[in-house]
């Protein structure tokens, strides 16, 4: 039996900070004030970038492509509460549980990135939301 049974359950020997952005040279132990980041990312992506695009990706690829569970997307992307009564019986999700709906996430996202689209002959790019939406 190895020592650490963190390591064990992971060959790479990395075990989870709590951040998905760690940083070893922030004071909260992860990165902050990453907008000056926005424009490089950007002009690489070619469109506009920023990370709260991605959590809104993130649920919109589970909860629309996927059909999972709000409480489950709610908990992969730290939005459950515990005030919520609902979500307490739900409240024993591990690592181990999130994991495979986040790969799943993860995999669909991938394959949403090259798919081909085809155009819609119906929809109207000034028209489309009836005139109420403006860009700005």
């Amino acid at each position: 039996m190895a020592a650490d049974p963190a390591a064990e359950a992971d060959p790479a020997g990395l075990r989870p900070c709590g951040w998905v952005f760690p940083s070893s040279t922030s004071a909260s132990g992860h990165a902050e004030e990453l907008f000056h980041l926005y424009a490089r990312i950007s002009q690489a992506a070619g469109t506009k970038f920023w990370f709260h695009g991605l959590r809104n990706a993130f649920i919109s690829v589970a909860e629309r492509e996927l059909m999972l569970p709000r409480s489950l997307t709610k908990r992969l992307v730290n939005h459950a509460r515990r005030s919520d009564v609902t979500e307490e019986y739900a409240a024993d999700w591990t690592i181990r549980r999130l994991r495979e709906p986040a790969q799943r996430i993860a995999d669909r996202t991938e394959e949403l990135m090259h798919a081909e689209v085809e155009e819609d002959p119906d929809w109207e790019a000034d028209g489309a939301f009836g005139g109420a939406w403006e860009e700005g």
